[in-house]
């Protein structure tokens, strides 16, 4: 069995329709060094192993081109998106995929639904007024 230093597990980057997170610990740890993930959606099993080489397959266009952008990305341009609707026009599609938008159909913030919808998360709701 393949033995490397315990590292902290990761949680997925964005919540997706049947993930694996909550499984995931049911399944067996690793045997191997690389992990291949199909149906890899969040990653949810493969971000308990932090530690290990993950391939990630996945045939929906807006999460396979998601995981491209995450993987290549800086932090601090994760950490510079707008949180404001109106100014994610100008962002790439795939930052759009992550935090929800204009011009994506899909909502990735939206924890409190199964599937993936449209509207956003209590977060970026307004607030009544008092």
């Amino acid at each position: 069995m393949f033995a490397k230093k315990k590292v902290k597990p990761l949680r997925p980057f964005f919540s997706f329709f049947g993930g694996k997170w909550t499984l995931s610990t049911r399944y067996p740890a690793p045997a191997y060094p690389t992990i291949v993930e199909p149906f890899a959606g969040s990653a949810g099993y493969s971000t308990r192993f932090a530690d290990r080489d993950v391939i990630l397959v996945e045939r929906e266009p807006v999460v396979a081109s998601l995981w491209r952008w995450l993987i290549s990305v800086s932090v601090e341009e994760v950490m510079a998106l707008p949180l404001d609707p109106e100014k994610r026009f100008a962002l790439r599609p795939e930052a759009c995929a992550l935090i929800g938008g204009l011009n994506t159909e899909v909502v990735w913030t939206n924890e409190a639904t199964s599937p993936p919808t449209v509207e956003p998360s209590t977060p970026e709701r307004p607030s009544p007024s008092p």
